[in-house]
């Protein structure tokens, strides 16, 4: 019998941070549409990657999941249930929320589960176009 030989480790699943600032605007106008006040303002991840949000602004935010996923954000999503309450766990194509983070606080950690592109939004902020969106690849 041949023993098992290389190192086929799985790689670590990432921690990144997604910052929060009503203030930031991207150089340039992302594909998914009028995206701001978040850091990166679209995030890249792997399935398995876990996000945490970070407020570094001196107003209270929220990441708020819409349940709808597709190629571009839309323009007047409305909130199904209550953003400003933390709930759910996985990034994907339900009403996840870090709840209100306050300022210069922290959100729960979230993880990523299915492929896809995933919006959400501040509900203080939606209509000022505070939205993000995060792409979760194989």
């Amino acid at each position: 019998m041949r023993a098992y030989q290389g190192n086929h480790k799985r790689p670590a699943h990432r921690l990144l941070i997604i910052n929060m600032d009503i203030d930031f605007r991207p150089h340039k106008r992302p594909t998914q549409g009028r995206l701001s006040g978040y850091d990166p303002v679209v995030t890249e991840v792997h399935v398995g990657d876990r996000i945490q949000f970070v407020n570094t602004d001196d107003n209270q935010h929220t990441a708020t999941g819409y349940s709808f996923g597709g190629q571009t954000v839309p323009e007047n999503y409305r909130f199904q249930g209550d953003p400003t309450v933390v709930h759910g766990s996985m990034i994907d194509a339900s009403e996840w929320s870090t709840g209100n983070v306050r300022s210069h606080g922290k959100s729960k950690i979230f993880n990523t589960g299915p492929t896809g592109i995933f919006y959400f939004a501040c509900a203080y902020h939606q209509g000022r176009g505070m939205r993000g969106a995060i792409v979760v690849k194989p």
